[in-house]
């Protein structure tokens, strides 16, 4: 929903916008993380199949949002974000 604010109400340029999207997600999940972490809630072998395939979708996010055109990166990531929050809601009332 931040996403799709920022990209509809700002002139924040689509790799600006990926770029706050991934600091906002670095901040919460070392917070939520060291909570769990400090609380003993975690697998391992889940954090570490997490952070492996994290690290390199981050850098690769990163590296094509400033080199992709702003417009169509803008478009293709409302497309994007939108749909994931509709499967969201269909899994949330499906249940």
């Amino acid at each position: 929903m931040g996403s799709i604010a920022l990209l509809g109400l700002t002139s924040l340029t689509a790799g600006q916008i990926v770029g706050t999207d991934m600091f906002f997600g670095l901040a919460m999940s070392t917070i939520g993380g060291g909570i769990q972490l400090h609380a003993g809630n975690y697998a391992q072998d889940l954090l570490w199949k997490l952070i492996v395939s994290g690290i390199p979708g981050a850098l690769f996010g990163a590296t094509m949002a400033t080199r992709l055109p702003s417009r169509p990166l803008r478009y293709a990531l409302s497309v994007w974000i939108i749909g994931l929050g509709a499967q969201l809601c269909y899994r949330g009332l499906a249940s």
